[in-house]
């Protein structure tokens, strides 16, 4: 190695555990003008840029650092962080693999590979990895919080609540851990277990929206109304832009009949994603609560463009219809809606007692 090439990276690597990334990464970008065939150079600037935030050039240069290096398994694993960060997540998947294939004795790259093939719905592959990453290292709660995770999606709730368990055991101060228990007791409609939890990541971090968010929803399940509005408020001031914190406060409003402030709040959540048949639907119910019968098969109408298999829209449609005079059209709507839901006696009903209507008028 060139004597002022590896000055130059010695002082890179100063600077860069003093969180000085900057001068890092100049001294780096120099000693590779001068000698360009180390591979952990192009690594330490690779990981200055990415502190930096100059996401650009970390691939290549991570790239360059495994064409001189092919076999150092923390470079594969470096690059596959990086297209995770990229939401590249095949390339990653094979990074991860390269980098077990080349030392499988290191948990991090079994938890990396693992949290790759959940987003890619793999889930059982997913936990194969986790388990093997708690294998290796079972003092890590942060495994046992991922595993857990894992075991949510799964639909494996026991499963996911004692790994939440172990991971609280291990490190109790982290909210996250029991945000996460809080919304598997929520499956289970253990709706006290939620609010303790929640409890317990709020007096964490009291600035989480989605917290407030869960706890709200419990408040809601147990009926204890001033609280869900309250929490839900408290997640709106935290972050106004989220849809479905005004959908729930939309929501709690029509729970108690006040339709009024339920439109107001459906309609900021139809503002912020308009993607969303419910919203619609639910606006629509409001709507026909106050006899708003064309405000309601306007919003009706959006859900049905949006979803269009749903029998209860239909079954609203067809309400409207018939308060509007229109019995032929009813008949209709209530067919379908029957057609989609076969086994629904309210939809048979009406459409007995409508067809006696059409009959007799």
């Amino acid at each position: 190695m060139d004597e002022r090439a590896k000055q130059l990276y010695e002082k890179a690597i100063t600077n860069y555990k003093l969180h000085q990334y900057e001068d890092a990464l100049k001294c780096i970008s120099l000693a590779i003008e001068i000698d360009p065939s180390f591979s952990d150079f192009y690594m330490l600037r690779g990981m200055s840029n990415y502190l930096l935030g100059n996401y650009d050039t970390i691939i290549h240069d991570y790239s360059k650092a495994i064409e001189l290096e092919p076999n150092i398994a923390y470079y594969y694993s470096a690059r596959g962080r990086e297209y995770t960060e990229l939401q590249r997540y095949n390339e990653a998947l094979v990074d991860f693999s390269k980098a077990i294939d080349l030392d499988s004795s290191l948990a991090e790259y079994y938890s990396n590979r693992s949290y790759i093939y959940s987003l890619l719905n793999k889930h059982y592959e997913a936990l194969s990895d986790a388990n093997k990453a708690i294998e290796l290292s079972d003092d890590r709660p942060v495994y046992y919080f991922e595993r857990g995770i894992i075991f949510f999606k799964l639909n494996m709730f026991a499963a996911a609540i004692k790994d939440y368990d172990k991971a609280i055991d291990l490190d109790p101060d982290i909210a996250n851990y029991y945000y996460e228990r809080a919304n598997t007791y929520s499956s289970l409609n253990k709706f006290d277990e939620v609010i303790n939890d929640s409890n317990k990541a709020i007096e964490l971090d009291s600035k989480v929206a989605n917290y407030y968010l869960t706890r709200g929803i419990a408040y809601l399940r147990l009926n204890k109304i001033n609280e869900a509005l309250i929490d839900f408020d408290v997640a709106i001031k935290l972050d106004s832009n989220i849809s479905i914190y005004h959908y729930y406060k939309g929501f709690t409003y029509a729970t108690i009949k006040s339709y009024n402030e339920a439109i107001i709040n459906y309609s900021k959540a139809i503002e912020l994603n308009s993607d969303i048949a419910d919203y619609f639907y639910l606006r629509a119910a409001s709507y026909s609560m106050l006899n708003q019968h064309n405000e309601v098969l306007e919003d009706i109408n959006s859900a049905i463009s949006l979803s269009s298999k749903i029998a209860e829209y239909y079954f609203l449609r067809g309400i409207t219809y018939f308060k509007l005079g229109f019995a032929n059209k009813a008949l209709v709507e209530y067919e379908y809606a029957l057609e989609l839901d076969q086994n629904n006696e309210e939809y048979k009903y009406h459409i007995d007692e409508v067809t006696k209507y059409i009959r007799n008028n």
